[in-house]
């Protein structure tokens, strides 16, 4: 499903140059779930956002379906994002004035859905997360679990088929982080394919990963 050739992505900085990927390639299988294992700074996090269309590399393609999404134009990266690929991250990035419904289904305001698809969208996923109780609480009020399984429900609602994690349990406490681990085991029975960025060792302990693959100055071990 995602093949990755040559990748390299250099950063330029006023007087001085930082390669964070190196010569990366990789084939990821539809429906694998692969864990990317490294410190801060080993370049995994940059590999996600280039797989994600946030960030365009130096050189190198990434062909997803067939596609070389590095060729594609804002407008296309666009789409590629909003139909494609399911962002779970750290930083929460919610809207805390507003309710956990109204959060996860804000990828849905750009679409044709009537009011009744998309209320039968935010249930299916807001069960699959087990946040569905929560739907009308304001995110504010909401535990960092809480917060994280309203990511997890918003990343899902575009029916996404790529699913890409950086550092998912790096605020949660290990009970929260076993939850979303749960959570992810569901999702690799719906045949997503999972990426997951992260240095923590809880994932270790999960049987069903298909892969781990350690990086570390930009380039595979």
């Amino acid at each position: 499903m995602i093949e990755i050739k040559n990748l390299c992505k250099k950063f330029y900085q006023k007087t001085d140059s930082f390669h964070a990927l190196k010569n990366i390639n990789l084939t990821i299988n539809k429906g694998e779930l692969l864990v990317l294992k490294g410190l801060s700074g080993s370049g995994k996090s940059t590999l996600l956002s280039i797989i994600g269309g946030i960030m365009k590399p130096t050189s190198g393609s990434v062909f997803v379906d067939g596609e070389n999404i590095v060729s594609l134009s804002d407008y296309h990266a666009s789409h590629y994002r909003n139909t494609k690929v399911g962002f779970v991250t750290q930083s929460f990035h919610l809207f805390d004035a507003l309710s956990v419904k109204d959060n996860i289904i804000l990828p849905l305001i750009v679409t044709d859905y009537s009011n009744d698809e998309v209320e039968k969208k935010a249930n299916k996923v807001m069960d699959i997360c087990k946040i569905i109780h929560k739907q009308n609480q304001k995110v504010a009020t909401l535990s960092g679990g809480e917060k994280q399984r309203t990511i997890i429900a918003r990343a899902l609602i575009t029916q996404p088929q790529i699913i890409l994690c950086d550092e998912p349990t790096a605020n949660l406490d290990y009970e929260n982080s076993m939850k979303f681990i749960e959570i992810i085991k569901e999702l690799q029975k719906m045949g997503k394919t999972i990426l997951i960025a992260t240095h923590d060792p809880v994932f270790e302990k999960i049987k069903n990963i298909d892969r781990i693959i350690k990086i570390r100055d930009g380039s595979f071990e």
